[in-house]
């Protein structure tokens, strides 16, 4: 990419924002089980992992050409990012969106990828056939379904999706050089000592699976929202999809 890009400018940088480990992992596990149907209680596979991440930036295009700062939800990264190399930008330009879902639809969506049939492959090994397992992949039937099911969800619920600092702090420890790497890289303190103790924060898997009694009424008037109270079949079909899956 280097060489193509040297062919149109004489001089590349290459910029990049680091998100601190606790909102970052609460983050990607969000979207994985909203978009690729994730359904494991494996924080440890949503750890940034910031030095394989940014240390082959710093190698192909020059250490002295590439900027990191730490992210800050605070702010708006475009303008930021115009400030700082000086690019002229309006405010009235910036458009931010946020398209998280709430902590209620994400419990929805993890308890339904958990009904989700683990992708198997047949391999064939010599003169040998045998089922490999791959783990779950969408097919193009649970595509379908997963985007029916979000279309359902995407207002419900007003709390936040986080996960309690206490619950990834091993995987901090685990990973400490790393992030101590990336903290000298950058020159700032990614990690926040503040613990914050919601009740409405994650605190285990468990906390994942159990929906409130206000959480199933809201879905089930969602439905009759979208499809009208007249159209029973379709409403009774949805149901016991989703009763099947609270079971």
């Amino acid at each position: 990419m280097k060489e193509v890009l040297l062919q149109h400018f004489e001089k590349i940088i290459v910029v990049g924002y680091v998100r601190e480990p606790v909102s970052y992992i609460s983050s990607i596990f969000q979207e994985c089980v909203r978009g690729i149907g994730y359904k494991e209680f494996n924080l440890e596979k949503c750890y940034p992992f910031y030095r394989e991440r940014f240390e082959k930036f710093d190698k192909v295009f020059g250490k002295e050409n590439v900027y990191l700062y730490k992210f800050d939800s605070k702010k708006d990264i475009v303008i930021d990012f115009c400030q700082k190399f000086s690019i002229p930008f309006s405010t009235k330009n910036s458009l931010r969106v946020n398209e998280s879902f709430s902590k209620e639809a994400v419990q929805i969506m993890f308890i339904y990828n958990r009904t989700l049939p683990d992708l198997v492959l047949p391999i064939k090994i010599g003169e040998k056939l045998i089922n490999f397992l791959c783990g779950w992949i969408s097919s193009k039937n649970a595509i379908k379904k997963t985007l029916a099911i979000r279309s359902i969800i995407e207002n419900i619920g007003s709390s936040k999706f986080k996960i309690h600092k206490n619950l990834i702090q091993k995987i901090i420890e685990k990973y400490i050089d790393d992030i101590k790497w990336i903290e000298k890289r950058i020159g700032e303190t990614l990690l926040n000592e503040a613990t914050n103790f919601q009740e409405d924060l994650i605190k285990s898997e468990e906390d994942l699976l159990n929906l409130s009694s206000e959480t199933l009424e809201e879905f089930k008037n969602r439905i009759f929202e979208i499809f009208g109270k007249s159209n029973n079949e379709r409403i009774a079909n949805i149901l016991k999809l989703f009763y099947q899956i609270i079971k």
